[in-house]
């Protein structure tokens, strides 16, 4: 553990299986002039028979990587410890004669139309127990047999996914040919497992009414919270974070098929756009993650359709056109300042999806395509004419999916989709729509993501996995093209100065003139975006898993290895991101580095682990332990020559960080009565806080610790050298107050680290932060299909960052007092930094002994399988979450992002320590269902109240204030303690009504969903801070809105 850093060195071998594939890897990588380009230019090497992308570096000889390849797969093996062998629904249970003494020898066989081998089997071991794992989910028929005693089947049970039923057995003494058929209904409580988990299955996706993507299903899984409210798919076209129990969305797991799929962009907050025809059952599971996962927080495992023996399809068309949506302008929102809530000009989703056999149990395939689009108009935003400024965007993404039996105990499935997306206009409030919106084009916002994988059942009780999941991102946004040359913006001019005077018949450039300008009071953004900038992430983990199952222990070991490549462009009109107003009134201007390309990457981000469940009568143990391996770094970087400095090259920095971690897992299940009915679960558990490229990229001397922007004096007037103060012999000489920011109207800089290089590090021996989760629950079965769970979850993060300014001391941080502008007639302390040490940076990381986060939640929910296919779940949930952010730089305060909510407040200064505040618990409820009526009507409703955010209000303290009028830095003040105000709840209610019209094997279904129904207008977001605006609504819950669906099956 800790730094140990190498500059210049040679990239390392990464383990990266497309070796294998092409020995004339093509390398781009490596520091090289700008030639003036785009950078989306320089793309990655796309391998078409294998739908990868090769990395952007590595320099190792082709002979070394793959003997080093081999090695480390083949030390893999000897240890039996390779990659995560997730979590896949099993049968297990005991077979006893009548008499009840156990049966050893008994052969188990479980036969569904789910498998493409058909069946799949397995032994009683020496007490009469087995388990049968690996299983998709679907409608089993389970046959016990032994020579001499009745054969028994247990039919039509229905197996969710990642669920273990307990399925016993009593076969009484008989001929060999005698058989007894059994129908009983399926279990729900499992007594096998700690965790939490709740599926979604393919009947209950397309019946209940929702948007009908990942986090809109998420929300249904009881003590999941969203980042904000959905209503009708509004937000479908961009991320809706999910988040449980003290765990934020950075904490959330993807997979598919129990194969790793979190993007590396930031950190895997950042979900993937899926087509939703590829899946059968979506299951959430929320606590006690075992060894094969590394985050504690919600993983959403998507089990796919892989086809089947019979030719089968699917349509989805559904449609929300204009006027479909109910205005809920209430007029206290009017009072308020909200003359525009967000709505809708369209939505659409049309999903049409067809499988079958190439070769009847042989070779099955699935193909899809998905046309997703939202246009929507934003809260209070209106374009020139006056008419709504909408945000017009669409995604389409295309899927083929194959699933082949090489041999009865050998399967290899395959897939890929690639998603394109299309943003003609992205805008919030206050941002002017036709100029200053940002586009992305769907060649420069596009996707794909590959999942291969081998499964071989090698006997009974040993099962072999070999998989491999690759996650793509090409994300370019930037300047409209209709207004600017291209997206990248203006070309840069042959001379990239101007001062004053300007002479007055100069033709000024427009890559002077077009920049972005922002009023700091009025908190508007005109003429133009701040950027264009390319992000290009990439994640490739090849995995292998193991498992031996016998009645008693269903032992598993793993490893994976991803690794990738953090890529970042970018660049701004006139090297400006923004130029400041105050009322109109010019203030500043913020220069930056560009134009430029970061490169970080991430050489490895291995877990070794090992668990068991270990059956011990009615205790179940479930024991893991894994090991973690973390490394990444930056690679050779380079810059031109800008407006405002020098270009530079940047080496290499390697071991950024380079960590090893054990996180063990604790956790047991008690099936209390024996009789599979009731089940007390609990454990304790650890989770290293998940990372992609976003270490590496704190310490990057390009661009971290601020030294890409520097925030400077600008007056729109010539200034004297050297100091901030209008030069009266240039005072209405042309040039003066003209609106353009030339190079002597810009003050002096107050970053002296500007593009120089990182103010930022971290400490020798800095560890990685960490998480413990803590559960108990008890779960009952009340009656058949009637399910109950309480549960108590905490979570407390630790090792969290602290931060400290190396070049300034306390004493350099001068305390003044002012008046709360709140009028209550409390004075608040404010500090403000030495004029001497003004622009001194260097920040140093460390592992702070106060700084964490805690969060106590209570549970409470039901599920309940009712006759006839109906179904009805819900639940409540209080929750308190707390935050210690006293260890920081500055003692006012700073803009961090809360660790569970992800909204960035102001914490720190005088109110660091939540812990010692009255922070309240908050609750949230939810309920839904489907059920069937006659005649093939059918009815389904989700409701959800959740507990409305926490508000501030925030003092941007203006230079008056200061003493002399001598502000050294821009300070924000919290002006109300946390916890002291929330916004409103959120209440939404959805309901949706359809008709099956059946002939033959077609069911055509039309549908009527209605989103908020009661119309419901809560605030969701307002401006916080203080000003003639603070409290003035920016979001408010969508208003009502109709869509209308049609499905059709066959």
């Amino acid at each position: 553990m800790g730094r140990n850093y190498r500059i210049g060195a040679r990239a390392r071998w990464q383990p990266d299986l497309r070796l294998l594939f092409d020995d004339k890897r093509r390398i781009l990588g490596g520091a090289r002039p700008f030639s003036g380009a785009p950078f989306s230019s320089r793309r990655s090497v796309f391998f078409p028979a294998f739908g990868l992308i090769a990395p952007l570096k590595g320099r190792t000889t082709m002979k070394r990587q793959r003997l080093q390849l081999m090695r480390s797969l083949g030390f893999a093996s000897v240890l039996l410890l390779p990659a995560p062998l997730f979590a896949q629904s099993a049968f297990s249970g005991s077979v006893t004669d009548s008499s009840g003494a156990v049966l050893p020898g008994v052969t188990v066989e479980a036969s569904s139309s789910a498998l493409i081998e058909g069946s799949r089997g397995a032994v009683t071991d020496g007490q009469g127990r087995y388990t049968i794992v690996q299983l998709r989910p679907g409608t089993y028929t389970l046959t016990f047999s032994l020579p001499g005693f009745t054969t028994v089947a247990r039919e039509s049970v229905v197996l969710p996914s990642d669920f273990t039923m307990t399925i016993n057995a009593q076969l009484p003494v008989g001929a060999l040919q005698e058989s007894v058929t059994v129908s009983s209904q399926s279990p729900i409580v499992d007594v096998q497992s700690s965790q939490k988990t709740e599926v979604v299955n393919r009947a209950l996706l397309d019946a209940l009414p929702t948007p009908r993507n990942t986090q809109s299903f998420g929300y249904l899984a009881q003590g999941v919270r969203l980042s904000k409210p959905d209503v009708g798919g509004q937000q479908m076209m961009e991320q809706v974070n999910m988040r449980v129990h003290g765990a934020s969305e950075l904490h959330t797991t993807m997979q598919i098929d129990g194969m790793l799929f979190s993007p590396a962009f930031n950190d895997g907050a950042i979900q993937n756009y899926l087509n939703q025809a590829h899946f059968q059952e979506i299951t959430f599971t929320t606590s006690s993650q075992l060894g094969e996962i590394s985050a504690g927080g919600v993983r959403v495992n998507y089990i796919p359709r892989d086809g089947g023996n019979l030719f089968s399809g699917a349509m989805y068309f559904g449609t929300t056109e204009k006027g479909w949506q109910a205005d809920n302008l209430t007029p206290a929102l009017r009072a308020k300042g909200l003359t525009l809530p967000t709505g809708i000009e369209h939505i659409r989703d049309y999903n049409p999806s067809f499988g079958g056999p190439l070769i009847r149990n042989k070779l099955w395939f699935l193909a899809s395509f998905r046309y997703m689009s939202v246009d929507e108009h934003v809260a209070n935003s209106y374009l020139p004419d006056g008419s709504p400024a909408v945000v017009d965007q669409h995604i389409n993404i295309p899927l083929v999916r194959l699933t082949g039996q090489v041999t009865p105990k050998n399967k290899i499935s395959a897939f890929l989709d690639r998603p394109l997306k299309f943003k003609g206009h992205e805008f919030t409030y206050g941002i002017e729509p036709s100029r200053a919106s940002r586009r992305r084009n769907p060649g420069e916002a596009n996707y794909h993501n590959v999942g291969l994988k081998w499964t071989s059942t090698v006997t009974n009780r040993v099962l072999l996995e070999v998989g491999y999941s690759e996650v793509v991102e090409r994300l370019h946004t930037g300047y409209q093209p209709d207004v600017f040359k291209t997206t990248a913006g203006w070309p840069r001019p042959a001379s990239i100065h101007l001062s004053d005077p300007v002479p007055a018949a100069t033709n000024i450039d427009p890559w002077f003139t077009d920049v972005s300008h922002y009023d700091l009071l009025s908190l508007q953004r005109t003429v133009a975006t701040t950027n264009y900038s390319g992000t290009l992430p990439d994640r490739r983990v090849p995995m292998v898993a193991l498992s031996y199952v016998t009645g008693t222990h269903n032992f598993k070991a793993g490893w994976q290895w991803a690794s990738g490549q953090d890529v970042n462009d970018l660049q701004s009109i006139g090297d400006i991101e923004q130029v400041n107003y105050r009322n109109g009134v010019p203030e500043s201007v913020v220069v930056t580095l560009g134009p430029y390309r970061t490169q970080e990457y991430v050489r490895a981000d291995m877990g070794i682990y090992a668990q068991d469940t270990w059956r011990l009568n009615r205790l179940t143990l479930n024991l893991g332990i894994r090991h973690e391996y973390f490394n990444s770094g930056i690679d050779v970087q380079y810059r031109p020559d800008n407006r405002w400095v020098a270009g530079r090259t940047y080496d290499r920095i390697d071991n950024l960080p380079n960590w090893h971690n054990w996180a063990p897992r604790l956790a047991f299940a008690v099936d209390v009565f024996g009789n599979g009915k009731t089940a007390v679960k609990g454990g304790v558990n650890k989770y290293m806080r998940p990372y992609a490229g976003s270490f590496a990229k704190q310490y990057n001397p390009l661009r971290a610790g601020g030294v890409s922007t520097d925030l400077r004096d600008w007056f729109d007037c010539a200034l004297i050298p050297g100091i901030s103060t209008c030069d009266p012999a240039l005072v209405g000489t042309p040039g003066w107050r003209d609106g353009i920011v030339e190079d002597n109207e810009v003050g002096p800089s107050n970053n002296k680290l500007f593009g120089i290089g990182s103010s930022r590090r971290p400490a020798d021996g800095i560890r990685r932060p960490y998480n413990m989760e803590e559960t108990l629950s008890v779960q009952h079965q009340l009656l058949p299909g009637l399910g109950v769970t309480f549960g108590w979850f905490r979570r407390q993060h630790y090792d969290l960052l602290g931060q400290q300014n190396s070049a300034i001391t306390d004493a350099d941080w001068i305390p003044f007092q002012a008046a709360n502008p709140l009028g209550n007639g409390e004075l608040i302390t404010i500090y403000n930094l030495n004029p001497l040490k003004r622009g001194l940076v260097d920040l140093l990381d460390y592992n702070s002994k106060t700084n964490t986060h805690i969060s106590n939640d209570f549970e409470a929910s039901f599920t309940a399988r009712l006759p006839n296919g109906a179904a009805v779940f819900g639940g409540w949930t209080a929750m308190k979450n707390v935050e210690n952010n006293c260890d920081q730089a500055n003692p006012n305060g700073s803009s961090l992002a809360d660790l569970y909510f992800s909204i960035t407040y102001v914490y720190g200064g005088r109110y660091c320590d939540q812990t010692k505040l009255a922070i309240p618990y908050r609750s949230d409820f939810k309920i839904g269902g489907t059920y069937p009526l006659p005649r093939g009507f059918g009815f389904s409703a989700n409701f959800i109240s959740f507990a409305g955010n926490m508000s501030e209000t925030v003092w941007n303290v203006p230079a008056s204030v200061f003493p002399n009028g001598q502000r050294t830095q821009s300070t924000l003040v919290p002006l109300v303690a946390p916890g002291t105000r929330y916004l409103e709840r959120w209440n939404q209610l959805d309901i949706s009504g359809r008709r099956d019209f059946k002939r033959g094997r077609y069911t055509l279904t039309p549908q009527l969903d209605v989103y908020n129904a009661f119309n419901g207008a809560a605030i969701q977001t307002e401006v916080t801070t203080f000003g003639p605006d603070q409290g003035k609504p920016q979001t408010i819950l969508n208003g009502r809105l109709m869509r209308l669906v049609a499905q059709l099956k066959w």
